[in-house]
């Protein structure tokens, strides 16, 4: 393969260099490099070709070999656990003049701090992992994504993850109704990319700005995760993330509940000595939140008396301890006096 690139011309004239695979998609012309391989894209006009290519010679991995142990040794070890600090891998900025910095203002990061902006398609950030253990992991970016001050401002803001220089996800951040609180508490949420199957040995991951609302968001950092392994039930849990929604639908992070009798299942919820259940949710109807264990009807855990008022409240009440570790979870709603149920969950986490 190619060890460097400086620049590819078709009979004589310059192509045109892109910074993505995707952006090469969709020009006429022009080439990529990702790594030690030279992407070329030109109109086939049925025509004898010259293609020129300036590089800075060729790299030939010895027969029978792949990546030197000792290479892997100086790459980030990833196994179920892993976090990645995106302020400590290499950064791309389009807009130089804008950068991507390293920035600490919205608290409840982990590490040094985030990476803030990504304003411009084509910023990223990436960095090279050795996969220790083979198997599939969900990928947890940790996301701060506010709205502006334009109230016409609702759209998801869009990127792309890559693996191995394919692109593995769309991205698609739901907007929160802040960056964070008068304290600077940052509103950081996270955002799974499921079932990824990963080798043992060197991957490269890489996020970017693209699509349709590219940008305008901060990254904190990267989790792997055990796909299989049951959620945490001391840690929020988000309520798009329901394994079962039954009169209810996912809007962005949020899901609204819209009939009584609706229910979201959490099928594998571990928190052995359950003493408290708290839940952020708004409603416009009232009516009764109960927790069971198991499945709707069995044991109750807690009852929540649910807001008419529109306004998002964070409700804390006692809970019961489950019979299993692990065991699934239930939320039931049931509408005031027969009535509709008008209810909008973002996350909930026992105490």
């Amino acid at each position: 393969h190619l060890g460097s690139v400086s620049s590819v011309k078709l009979d004589g004239k310059t192509l045109t260099s892109y910074i993505s695979k995707e952006a090469l998609d969709g020009a006429q012309r022009g080439y990529f490099v990702d790594g030690n391989t030279l992407y070329v894209k030109f109109p086939d006009s049925a025509k004898e070709t010259v293609l020129t290519v300036e590089h800075g010679g060729m790299v030939l991995p010895e027969e029978g070999k792949g990546v030197d142990p000792e290479d892997l040794d100086d790459l980030i070890a990833v196994e179920v656990g892993t976090v990645v600090e995106l302020e400590d891998v290499t950064r791309y900025a389009a807009n130089t003049s804008i950068g991507l910095p390293i920035d600490t203002e919205w608290k409840g990061y982990t590490g040094t701090g985030f990476v803030k902006g990504f304003k411009c398609t084509g910023d990223y950030v990436t960095f090279d992992a050795n996969v220790k253990t083979a198997g599939t992991y969900d990928i947890v970016l940790r996301v701060n994504c506010g709205k502006k001050n334009d109230n016409t401002d609702r759209a998801d803001r869009t990127g792309g993850f890559y693996l191995d220089g394919g692109k593995l996800s769309e991205l698609a951040f739901a907007i929160t109704e802040t960056w964070g609180d008068s304290d600077k508490n940052g509103d950081w949420r996270d955002y799974v990319i499921e079932n990824v199957a990963l080798s043992t040995g060197k991957h490269t991951f890489k996020i970017m700005v693209e699509g349709s609302n590219p940008g305008h968001y901060n990254l904190d950092c990267v989790r792997f995760a055990d796909a299989n392994a049951p959620v945490n039930g001391f840690s929020t849990i988000a309520a798009r993330d329901a394994d079962v929604m039954t009169n209810a639908v996912a809007e962005g992070n949020t899901v609204h509940v819209t009939a009584d009798g609706a229910a979201l299942g959490f099928l594998s919820v571990i928190a052995e000595g359950k003493t408290g259940f708290e839940i952020r949710l708004s409603g416009t109807t009232g009516g009764t939140l109960t927790v069971y264990e198991t499945g709707v009807g069995d044991k109750i855990l807690a009852t929540v008396e649910l807001p008419t008022d529109g306004q998002w409240h964070t409700l804390s009440v006692e809970s019961r301890d489950t019979d299993a570790h692990p065991s699934p979870i239930y939320l039931s709603f049931t509408a005031a006096s027969g009535e509709s149920v008008d209810v909008t969950v973002d996350w909930f986490k026992f105490t």
